[in-house]
């Protein structure tokens, strides 16, 4: 009888564990995600705030604007923006 509850209480105690580092890496797994989508919205708007301030300095056609983010350059009616972290945007001029 000793040895069936001692088996018992290893499955038991296995099947907790797995249980437990399902939970621990689904929640791992879903703020990851939110991370990234944060990270992708954060450099969404640093993009549009570099386009911003293009704009505000009125750009001529293939000029470039270098900010410590990235640099925005002026092509063709479109702002072209590329971050440091290698992103590239496109944006068109906003009236």
């Amino acid at each position: 009888m000793k040895t069936k509850v001692r088996g018992s209480l290893f499955a038991s105690g296995i099947l907790f564990l797995i249980f437990f580092s399902a939970l621990f890496l689904g929640q791992l797994e879903f703020f990851n995600n939110h991370l990234s989508f944060y990270r992708s919205e954060i450099n969404l708007k640093e993009a549009q705030t570099m386009r911003n301030m293009a704009q505000t300095h009125h750009l001529h056609d293939n000029q470039e604007l270098k900010f410590n983010t990235g640099k925005v350059r002026f092509h063709e009616q479109r702002y072209e923006i590329t971050l440091k972290n290698g992103n590239r945007y496109s944006f068109e001029p906003f009236k």
